[in-house]
């Protein structure tokens, strides 16, 4: 048994470890200096020069995913403070809207980094919250007859946050003007939920 683990240990390689740490602010603007150290740090390493760029992209993206949680998470707080189960559900969720436009806002270039560097699976596990959020208001609405049955809960969910984003892209890239932007959201929203038309309710 002891001659079995001496052949094992001479045919294992032990490679010293050394773990370095840097702090940097949660914001895309970080991103570059993230990459940079990540490869500076690995400069030294037995990896090639792709698996290097590998390693740094998956650093990279870890790091976007968990300061998108960070900001979805300010966000929910927003969002629950605008009493999302008082009122009528339509009412609700043009306060919903509003308020997540004004954080969104804030956000504006962690959510062109989003577009332009997270996966939409990656986007789905940084949004679970707002999933959940949604869906409960949508079911509340459901349950009253507000909100349109015909079409699945998360597919309704999914394209809300899809459209949200899509709106603050098309402000950024100037084709939709600011200020009109949370009145042409809320029209798109409060139509996809209740089927289109004017409810009882809501602000036209």
């Amino acid at each position: 048994m002891e001659r079995r683990a001496d052949l094992i240990s001479d045919k294992v390689e032990v490679v010293p470890v050394v773990v370095l740490s840097q702090t940097f602010p949660a914001r895309p603007s970080s991103i570059p200096d993230i990459r940079d150290f990540v490869r500076r740090c690995l400069s030294h390493s037995p990896l090639s020069e792709d698996d290097n760029r590998e390693v740094g992209e998956t650093v990279a993206q870890a790091l976007l995913e968990a300061a998108v949680e960070r900001a979805v998470g300010q966000t929910m707080g927003a969002l629950h403070a605008a009493n999302l189960d008082d009122g009528p559900p339509v009412e609700a969720l043009e306060r919903l809207l509003a308020a997540a436009w004004r954080h969104l806002a804030r956000y504006s270039a962690m959510a062109q980094a989003v577009a332009e560097q997270l996966s939409p699976e990656a986007v789905s596990r940084t949004h679970q919250a707002a999933h959940h959020t949604l869906g409960a208001l949508l079911e509340r609405g459901r349950a009253d007859g507000s909100f349109r049955s015909d079409l699945p809960v998360g597919w309704l969910v999914t394209t809300c946050i899809a459209v949200i984003h899509a709106c603050a892209a098309e402000v950024r890239e100037g084709r939709l003007e600011e200020r009109d932007a949370v009145r042409i959201l809320t029209t798109t929203i409060r139509d996809l939920f209740t089927g289109g038309g004017q409810v009882p309710g809501g602000n036209a």
